[in-house]
C-alpha cells in the first residue's frame, strides 16, 4: 500500500513537471511567433546605452603625459601627486603644443612631457576638452 502511495506521488509530480514545462514551452513559443507575426524582434534585448551625464563644471589637471592611445580615445597624466588620471579624448579634443593647434595623433610624440588638460567629468568618465602641451 505504501509503495502503491509512492508510485502515485511519482507519478503525479512527474505529470505535474511535464505538464509546467510543456505550458512553459507553449508561451515561449507563442510569444516568439507573435513576435515574428508582428514584425519585433525576438531573444535577447540588447543592453541599453547608459546615458551621459555631466558630473560637475570643467576642471583643470596639470601633469605629465604618461600614456596616450587613439585607438582606446585614451590619455593618462600623471598629477603632482603621483596619482594616475584618465581622460576620455575624441576627435572634438582640441590639442595645443606651445600655443598651436595640433592633431590627436601628436600626443604620442609628447609622452612624458608637462601638460594641462580642460576636462570635464561626466558620468561614463573624464572627457578631455582641451590638452596643453608645454615645450616640444
Amino acid at each position: 500500500m505504501k509503495r502503491l502511495i509512492r508510485d502515485l506521488l511519482s507519478l503525479l509530480l512527474v505529470s505535474a513537471f511535464l505538464i509546467a514545462a510543456g505550458l512553459s514551452f507553449g508561451i515561449t513559443q507563442g510569444t516568439q511567433a507573435g513576435a515574428a507575426a508582428t514584425g519585433q524582434a525576438t531573444g535577447p534585448k540588447a543592453p541599453a546605452k547608459k546615458a551621459e551625464r555631466r558630473l560637475a563644471r570643467a576642471q583643470n589637471l596639470s601633469g605629465t603625459i604618461t600614456m596616450f592611445s587613439k585607438e582606446n580615445g585614451l590619455l593618462v597624466l600623471t598629477g603632482h601627486n603621483g596619482v594616475p588620471y584618465s581622460f576620455r579624448v575624441t576627435k572634438r579634443t582640441q590639442v595645443r603644443v606651445d600655443g598651436n593647434f595640433a592633431k590627436l595623433e601628436d600626443l604620442s610624440d609628447h609622452l612624458n612631457k608637462q601638460a594641462t588638460i580642460e576636462f570635464v567629468p561626466m558620468s561614463t568618465g573624464n572627457f578631455a576638452n582641451v590638452v596643453e602641451v608645454a615645450g616640444r
